[in-house]
């Protein structure tokens, strides 16, 4: 029955990841190739993003050196559901969205190294602005800004463990993607109005080295500390633009009345790479095994170097940024079999990153908390429930301040693969 009711949380999971096209309403999603998008599980989520703890029973995408401790295959599946709440000086608005995080599968590799491979959103597009204002004339001018799409990556991870203290790991990811923006301008008393249309086709790889360091204490204590490291690489973009001449009916639905496309290839813009940044993150943490355990983590990111030939915007630029990630959790008794709730894991974190992102000369700030719980079902698996709030950007500036409130749901599902039968 157990085993069941799993599988329907795991299809209908599926059907979020199947339906959910616009995964952000963010209008910071403007920026760049989109909104960053959270690359760990549920449970890492739950502790600010925290990633350097190794777990044996728990799949941790983020660092490939932890793969070297895990003893049993784990199928992994989780989504999102956010609303976001918008406010400028004038006014304030609000916006739902839906999203597939991450679908992976690990498994050991004998007693000392375990690999993992999976899908998982990148970055994520989907905003819809307008700028009004009235010209010398007092004739009314609209500008529509809107976008959609993103990158999506599969990754293969290999960790191993040199020693008892001693991990390390490498994961490659392979990033594709598309994204697409529009620009509608609409002045009053002129029938006709005048469509831009970028598209971007986008692929690369780019790589992840992780080293991780824990040491056993007195009484089950443990030390654990970990560097990764992201190398800079570069997206291949396939770009297109093309204008328009359209008649905008009332219920919104345009006509097109003349077009052509622009000539990118005499710019030398048809082909171009974007330069994505290189990113270190240190962390170190304590506690008790199987009890539990609190972390920090600090990561540095060469933003200042990020580049997209293709599309430039006035009023940003780009600065190397910096995140500090506080986070644990704590398992009253793992083992319990007298009470189902002393083996639940309760996890929290904190974050706060400064994006590297400056918009008319104000930084833009992402902070917020985490919490969560991880409930065990048919032996080893568990459902995930986690929560964040937080706040991105400010309204000085006449930008934009984003309050979020994200529900998370994950499904991790436990099993020994690869055991030989002793019986025929």
């Amino acid at each position: 029955m157990i085993k069941k009711t799993l599988v329907t949380v795991a299809f209908l999971l599926m059907g979020v990841i199947a339906t959910a096209q616009e995964s952000t309403a963010s209008p910071y999603s403007f920026y760049g190739i989109g909104s960053l998008k959270f690359q760990g599980t549920m449970e890492s989520r739950a502790m600010g993003g925290l990633s350097l703890y190794p777990d044996s029973l728990a799949l941790n995408i983020q660092n490939p050196a932890a793969l070297g401790e895990l003893n049993l295959t784990s199928y992994n599946v989780g989504a999102s559901f956010s609303r976001l709440g918008l406010k400028t000086d004038a006014r304030n608005e609000s916006a739902q969205s839906a999203s597939f995080d991450y679908i992976a599968l690990g498994f050991p590799l004998g007693k000392k190294m375990g690999a993992s491979f999976g899908l998982l959103p990148y970055t994520s597009v989907g905003y819809a602005l307008q700028n009004q204002y009235d010209d010398s004339e007092g004739n009314a001018i609209a500008t529509q800004y809107e976008g959609e799409g993103g990158v999506n990556k599969v990754y293969v991870s290999i960790g191993y463990e040199i020693t008892d203290e001693l991990s390390i790991g490498v994961m490659g990811n392979y990033n594709f993607g598309n994204i697409e923006n529009r620009i509608l301008y609409r002045r009053e008393g002129v029938q006709l109005a005048t469509r831009e249309l970028n598209r971007s086709e986008l692929s690369g790889l780019d790589f992840k080295f992780a080293l991780n360091y824990k040491k056993m204490l007195k009484n089950s204590y443990e030390l654990v500390g970990s560097v990764q490291y992201t190398p800079e690489s570069s997206i291949a973009s396939d770009n297109y633009r093309g204008y328009s001449t359209v008649l905008v009916y009332e219920n919104g639905t345009e006509a097109v009345s003349n077009s052509y496309d622009a000539d990118l290839g005499s710019q030398g813009l048809d082909k171009t790479d974007m330069i994505f940044p290189s990113r270190t993150n240190v962390g170190l943490g304590y506690g008790k095994k199987n009890k539990w355990f609190v972390g920090a983590e600090y990561e540095f990111a060469e933003n200042s170097n990020f580049s997209n030939p293709f599309i430039s915007v006035s009023g940003v630029s780009y600065e190397n940024s910096n995140g500090y990630t506080l986070g644990g959790f704590f398992t009253p008794k793992y083992n319990s079999f007298t009470s189902y709730f002393q083996r639940i894991t309760y996890r929290a974190g904190a974050h706060f990153k400064n994006t590297g992102m400056i918009i008319n000369d104000e930084q833009i700030n992402d902070y917020g908390v985490s919490l969560g719980l991880s409930l065990p079902v048919a032996k080893l698996s568990k459902i995930n429930l986690g929560i964040d709030l937080g706040r991105r950007g400010t309204t000085n500036a006449s930008l934009i301040q984003e309050n979020y409130f994200n529900f998370r749901v994950g499904l991790s599902l436990l099993d020994r693969w690869f055991v030989k039968s002793k019986f025929n």
